[in-house]
């Protein structure tokens, strides 16, 4: 075998040892990442969307994560927060966001969508919603003036 050939496998080798075991769920990212747009977009300035998009974007994410954050799913008007003391003056829905997105980072190589679903699932057994599913980018809306 010649040097170059050797010198070729060899390089082979060590880029298939050196790279990342990690295998992202391409449409449970794309779930999961919508749900967090959804959730940033309706806190946002110009934009909402139907209470049942709102509740199963911040349902999916509490489902799958385990974290509820201070998201009240049942008030009044669903999904939203509420204000106790002083928490009014802080950025409550960034520091969710900021720890759902943590969340992803640290579980993206070992979820998959059928998990997800599964998780969510249950989830929608515990809070008895039997439409909690992923939600649909296409409801939030820009507020036309």
């Amino acid at each position: 075998m010649g040097a170059v050939k050797k010198l070729f496998l060899i390089v082979l080798c060590l880029n298939s040892l050196s790279c990342s075991k990690c295998k992202e769920d391409k449409a449970f990212k794309a779930e999961f990442q919508n749900c967090l747009e959804i959730v940033d977009l309706v806190f946002s300035d110009g934009y909402y969307c139907d209470d049942g998009t709102r509740m199963h974007a911040f349902g999916c994410l509490i489902a799958i994560t385990g974290y509820e954050g201070r998201v009240d799913l049942f008030a009044n008007t669903p999904a939203t927060y509420s204000c106790y003391s002083n928490d009014c003056d802080e950025d409550l829905e960034g520091e969710d966001l900021k720890k759902w997105k943590q969340w992803y980072e640290a579980n993206k190589c070992s979820f998959t969508l059928a998990k997800a679903d599964s998780l969510i699932a249950r989830y929608r057994e515990v809070i008895g919603d039997p439409e909690l599913t992923w939600p649909v980018r296409d409801s939030v809306k820009v507020f036309e003036f």
